[in-house]
């Protein structure tokens, strides 16, 4: 091995420490360390070595039929390891850091790119990215000057590194899918000396994937925001049909009270010279008590959730199963907590239904209000397992909302903190 080999090394070298540095930089101001980074520097220092090795021996025709098939699988192998190696490293979202490690890729390579470009033009060469005729100082001084303008560009980002810090991914299989895509084509790029397959043909396939990628997300918003229409129409069209059996129920309700009232009122007029305080006593305390059981709903004020309680317990009781349901605190025009107890309690109704033998049959739900928290809690026994997710609860619930659900001994629980619907 030359002198030039070595030189050419230490070269490679140096611009491998720019795209880690660029790397460190950004993850900093995007996420915080979950763990040593002493693995991360070990993992990388390899890597990085390694490379600068084969990019050397590439150059000077060092490389034998066994180093490149040993290359090969050294790229495949780091495909996958980078990405495990930085996700350990540091305290984020697995997909939000994968997503990180493709850009930081994209950017080290353009960081990179800028190193040789600027060592050339600095020596005379031009803008070519040969390295084999720097000096190692002449890379360290372009390199510091890299580094300046990842500096800069970091500091010109902040509001953009503040919204990613932030965001919750959407469409999280589709956005896998993307990163697993643009993996394959970054390493792809490393085996076109070992494939019948030119740069261009590979650019050109990424490009196509970048473009038609925003496309597909767009078709399956479209699907999905038509599917959700539907079954909100369809849970509307339920929720009416509730509503108005739940009406007649307390209709039906309030005219027996007042008879009742009624036919009271004529006893006291009846007797009022004859009765005898104990008697009158017992009247006035019965008459309370009716007076009492008149409310505007059977569970609670709220038309919409009493119509949805009123409903299933009447579904529930056909399916054998005894219901004791109750509302605290909720206000009269919150809305989501009805549709909320249409689909927790559609998912009892189900496991019910697939209830077998006998035992105790027992449905309990509750609602209650709370500051700005409304607290769900259902428990169904004797029935088997309910499948209540977050997915289920789409659009009523996003990740700062609490939802546990467990089964234990024959009784299924779940239990929802969510924040209270506000109204202006």
């Amino acid at each position: 091995m030359t002198a030039g080999f070595y030189n050419l090394f230490i070269n490679w070298l140096i611009l491998h420490a720019v795209g880690l540095s660029s790397h460190l930089l950004f993850g900093r101001a995007c996420f915080g360390r979950r763990h040593s980074f002493v693995l991360w520097w070990m993992y990388f220092g390899t890597r990085s070595i390694i490379q600068s090795y084969i990019s050397a021996a590439s150059a000077y025709g060092l490389m034998t039929p066994a180093m490149d098939t040993a290359n090969i699988v050294f790229i495949l192998v780091t495909a996958v390891t980078n990405f495990a190696v930085i996700i350990y490293s540091w305290d984020g979202e697995p997909l939000k850091v994968a997503v990180f490690g493709v850009v930081c890729d994209l950017i080290a390579g353009i960081a990179m790119a800028v190193g040789i470009f600027s060592a050339n033009m600095l020596n005379g060469h031009g803008m070519t990215t040969d390295i084999s005729g720097l000096e190692p100082m002449d890379m360290v001084i372009s390199d510091v000057i890299d580094m300046l303008m990842v500096i800069l560009l970091i500091r010109l980002l902040r509001p953009l590194i503040r919204w990613f810090r932030n965001v919750r991914f959407r469409h999280r299989r589709l956005l896998t899918v993307a990163v697993i895509v643009m993996v394959s084509m970054l390493s792809a790029t490393n085996l076109t000396d070992y494939m019948d397959v030119s740069v261009s043909v590979i650019m050109v396939c990424l490009v196509a994937t970048l473009i038609l990628l925003p496309l597909g997300i767009h078709i399956l918003r479209s699907y999905r925001m038509q599917r959700n229409r539907q079954t909100l129409l369809r849970q509307q069209s339920e929720m009416t049909s509730a509503y108005l059996i739940a009406a007649d129920i307390q209709s039906e309700a309030v005219d027996e009270h007042s008879r009742l009232l009624d036919e009271l009122k004529d006893r006291i007029d009846r007797s009022e010279k004859d009765l005898r305080s104990k008697e009158l006593a017992s009247y006035i305390a019965e008459l309370r008590q009716y007076a009492d059981e008149l409310k505007h709903g059977t569970y609670s004020s709220n038309l919409a959730l009493d119509a949805v309680m009123t409903a299933f317990e009447e579904r529930l009781a056909r399916l054998g199963f005894e219901s004791e349901m109750s509302a605290d605190g909720v206000g009269s025009r919150d809305t989501r907590s009805a549709e909320i107890s249409w689909i927790l309690l559609k998912q009892a109704e189900a496991a019910a239904a697939g209830a077998a033998g006998e035992g105790i049959r027992t449905i309990r739900y509750h609602v209650l209000g709370m500051a700005d928290q409304l607290i769900f809690d259902l428990r169904v026994t004797g029935a088997g397992r309910m499948r209540i997710s977050r997915k289920s609860l789409t659009g009523y619930i996003d990740r700062r909302d609490a939802l546990t659900s467990e089964y234990n001994s024959g009784t299924a629980a779940v239990r929802l903190m969510t924040r209270r619907e506000t109204h202006c």
